[in-house]
């Protein structure tokens, strides 16, 4: 059987082997974070305020952090949970976190300031949220309809019963006019009356 070398299989974010990153796990990366903040695991134990024996354990891997106490440790390294777990990067730094939390409360402070007691404050919330519950529910009744006409469409191949070839040339422009968004308002007009006698029609003929 061909051997296969890892020696140069590596991912996309850097140049070392993805044989030895498989090997990196959190006890590594606990110590690794450790040394870099010149902390012995007894000073790291005092400043968690566990025994060195738990922080032995867990850079040996016979135990790991869990919980609250997990998320101490990542304080106390000046590391993210995600990085001891996983070794990537979080998706925002705290200093992008810490941003966006002012932005969002600066937020709010602006909007209860725009209404005469905190009760109309919260009301005028519970309206919004119940705004945008209903258009997402108009949303997925959309898509749902959307994804009927083109399971009809495939299904009954009516583009393919259309014998007049003038006709399946106006439809064809017509249907990617539609889709660039180029109808003029007219037009719309014209075919939204077309519809809606059509689907009379077809709706009179099912009953």
């Amino acid at each position: 059987m061909e051997r296969i070398s890892t020696s140069n299989i590596c991912n996309d974010d850097c140049n070392t082997p993805l044989y030895f990153q498989c090997m990196t796990t959190i006890s590594t990366r606990i110590a690794e974070a450790r040394k870099a903040l010149n902390l012995n695991q007894s000073e790291l134990a005092r400043i968690l305020d566990v025994t060195p024996q738990a922080v032995q354990s867990w850079e040996s891997g016979k135990a790991r952090p869990k919980g609250a106490r997990l998320e101490n440790l990542a304080k106390a390294l000046n590391k993210s949970v995600e990085w001891l777990m996983t070794g990537k990067k979080p998706l925002f730094t705290n200093d992008a976190s810490k941003s966006i939390n002012e932005a969002a409360e600066k937020l709010r402070t602006g909007l209860r300031a725009m209404y005469p007691t905190p009760e109309a404050y919260e009301s005028n919330l519970k309206n919004v949220a119940q705004y945008f519950q209903v258009s997402q529910q108009l949303k997925e009744v959309d898509q749902q309809l959307k994804d009927a006409v083109r399971a009809n469409m495939e299904e009954m191949r009516w583009f393919d019963k259309i014998e007049n070839t003038q006709m399946m040339g106006d439809i064809l422009f017509l249907t990617m006019a539609a889709a660039d968004g180029v109808l003029e308002p007219s037009e719309v007009a014209a075919i939204q009356a077309i519809g809606e006698r059509l689907r009379s029609l077809y709706n009179s003929k099912q009953e």
